[in-house]
């Protein structure tokens, strides 16, 4: 199954809401599409771990996690990119969740799509980027 999204999450003590944070995918209906989850655990967090392993088990997506030293959610972003191996990628943290719509904008051929925390949209366009969204170059 070819993958064409990756859903990236950095995890940093976030026990509390990763679960819902990593139903919200499956229950935005892209589980019947080609994707992948990516969980990047910023620092050891054994309960954040175990959340994830538990649901892994179980989830119709395809998911892997790293464990990273503590570095922050920049580093982790960049690290589950580095891992991600969909077309496009989408950043969700942990106390997030997706929504049906921005699943479909994600699975489709979207080259240049990025959610970013709380589902910003950056869109590459021909001669630049869209207007009032942020330029990568200035994160």
């Amino acid at each position: 199954m070819k993958i064409v999204g990756s859903i990236v999450l950095p995890a940093y003590q976030s026990s509390s809401t990763l679960r819902r944070a990593l139903d919200s995918i499956v229950n935005s209906q892209i589980a019947q599409c080609a994707t992948e989850v990516v969980v990047v655990f910023d620092g050891i967090d054994e309960q954040s771990e175990s959340i994830f392993q538990e649901w892994s088990k179980d989830s119709p997506i395809p998911a892997k996690s790293k464990i990273i030293e503590r570095s922050g959610v920049s580093v982790a972003r960049n690290v589950g990119a580095n891992e991600a191996t969909g077309k496009n990628i989408a950043f969700l943290d942990c106390d997030d969740e997706f929504t049906t719509a921005r699943m479909a904008e994600l699975s489709g051929d979207l080259s240049g799509l990025m959610l970013i925390g709380k589902q910003e949209l950056i869109v590459e366009r021909e001669g630049g980027y869209e207007q009032g969204l942020l330029h990568p170059s200035g994160f």
